[in-house]
């Protein structure tokens, strides 16, 4: 069975997450781990503090907060999102 990282590294993510390939995200302070079907996406992110992703337009998204928290606007209503929380675009 495969470890959870240590809590202090940041992640919450298994070492079987973080095997999928790494996906290609040209904004600094992200990461993410892809897992795709060539039609649908599954992208596990690993966000740091302070990280700021600009305006951008994209299909149907559902996200979970698994740790931390982050300000998150939609249509110019901003929310801020803690652990637990989940939204849909």
């Amino acid at each position: 069975m495969d470890e959870m990282h240590n809590a202090n590294d940041g992640t919450v993510y298994p070492d079987f997450i973080r095997a999928f390939p790494e996906a290609d995200i040209p904004i600094e302070g992200i990461r993410g781990w892809l897992l795709e079907d060539g039609r649908r996406q599954v992208v596990f992110f690993d966000i740091m503090p302070k990280a700021i992703v600009p305006p951008h337009p994209h299909c149907a998204q559902w996200g979970i907060m698994l740790k931390g928290e982050m300000d998150l606007t939609i249509k110019g209503i901003t929310t801020r999102l803690r652990q637990g929380d989940n939204y849909f675009i």
